[in-house]
């Protein structure tokens, strides 16, 4: 029915506040990291969130707090102000604490870093001037973000003792300077390590026993050497070393060694002794005529030049088979080997003591010179006086067979 009113009537409505709401704050996985005031009970209009701490796990970093995959806040510590109202009210929501992986340490997660790392391939052959060198990504307002591709700052590799730096390498591409000046141009989107190798050396260009910052492995050495320092010596510069390898620039813009055949210098003097002269050089599988020869030549590989003299005859020593005053190695010719010896011997009667003749008539054997095969004598090439020298031998002969017919008879 319809309520009539004869007086003044005051009436009071009476408001009450909804029920408490509920904000859950929780870590994206347990693993990985807690938070706090969960859950949050908080009144619509009148009630004010705790908030909540992240905090991570060993092994973990606190990268973010998102409300329905939306970042809210990049501070571990969520604050009352960073819970949104809805229609000017608290309404149930959740807030989730994200974690990322964290290996070394840093409590910045890994996915926001690039990290290079730089080694010596043995400690005991060199070492390197930084370890690591990490590069955090974030925006104008401090927070993380996307990474981009990279250049690394280097580190620079010095070698121990006896040792040559040798390369840097990345595993794809090699760097040849110490200081990485190759590697420094190059981007990098993924955490790269980077090794120094080292090796051996020992031996320099400069000063043959010396190191001189290159590797052994890439030099080779050559040597001069006398065959027989009785016959001859050899000096100036008789151990030299030459590099073969050289760092070229391929067509992807990355540098590789090349190996280089090199050529000697020899800047030796070979000085002839006695009755020997110069002759000839040799590395033991071909023979060179004199250092313009050897100097034409290329190698790849450690080679020993030895020098070779022929008997000459005569006497006195000085600087011969050189090819001029200063007996260096440039030979006149080539020795060819005579094929009937030195010179002439010619035996005279005069020269071969006789005994005296039987008195008595003896028997006489001759024996012709053309039923004696004679060679030629060793080292005279005697030929011409071959009938000769038959004949005084038959003469010998026949003188001591009488000799001996004699002596016979006054035995008995």
């Amino acid at each position: 029915g319809i309520t009539q009113f004869t007086e003044d009537t005051h009436y009071t409505i009476s408001f009450a506040e909804n029920a408490a709401v509920e904000i859950r704050y929780v870590p994206d996985n347990a693993e990985h990291g807690t938070t706090t005031n969960n859950p949050d009970s908080v009144n619509p209009v009148t009630g004010t969130p705790k908030g909540s701490i992240a905090t991570a796990e060993t092994g973990y970093a606190f990268k973010n707090w998102t409300k329905d995959g939306v970042v809210v806040s990049w501070n571990a510590e969520l604050k009352p102000e960073d819970i949104a109202k809805v229609g000017g009210l608290y309404v149930a929501s959740e807030y989730v604490a994200n974690f990322g992986v964290d290996d070394n340490g840093d409590h910045i997660p890994d996915e926001y870093q690039t990290i290079f790392y730089y080694i010596s391939a043995d400690e005991k052959k060199g070492t390197v001037s930084v370890a690591e060198e990490v590069h955090t990504f974030r925006d104008e307002d401090g927070n993380y973000t996307e990474k981009t591709a990279i250049s690394p700052n280097g580190s620079i590799a010095t070698p121990l003792d006896g040792f040559a730096f040798d390369y840097w390498t990345d595993s794809e591409v090699n760097d040849y300077t110490p200081d990485m000046s190759k590697m420094k141009t190059n981007t990098y989107l993924v955490d790269t390590t980077f090794i120094a190798y080292f090796d051996v050396d020992e031996i320099g260009i400069e000063v043959p026993n010396e190191p001189d910052g290159v590797p052994d492995k890439y030099q080779i050495k050559f040597q001069y050497v006398s065959e027989d320092t009785n016959r001859g010596t050899v000096s100036g510069r008789v151990t030299e070393v030459k590099t073969v390898y050289e760092i070229v620039t391929g067509e992807d813009g990355n540098d590789h060694r090349e190996l280089k055949p090199a050529s000697p210098d020899a800047n030796v003097t070979v000085t002839s002794l006695g009755s020997y002269l110069f002759n000839n050089w040799t590395d033991g599988s071909r023979g060179y005529a004199n250092a313009d020869e050897i100097r034409a030549a290329e190698f790849t590989q450690s080679t020993t030049f030895t020098a070779q003299f022929r008997f000459n005859g005569g006497g006195g020593t000085g600087p011969g088979g050189g090819g001029g005053p200063s007996g260096n190695t440039e030979g006149n010719n080539r020795y060819t080997p005579p094929t009937g010896g030195p010179g002439t011997t010619t035996i005279t009667p005069e020269d071969v003591p006789l005994a005296p003749l039987p008195e008595s008539p003896v028997d006489v054997t001759l024996i012709d010179d053309g039923e004696v095969p004679l060679a030629p004598l060793p080292k005279t090439g005697q030929t011409s006086m071959r009938t000769t020298l038959t004949m005084m031998l038959s003469g010998i002969f026949v003188a001591v067979t009488a000799l001996s017919k004699k002596r016979k008879e006054e035995d008995s």
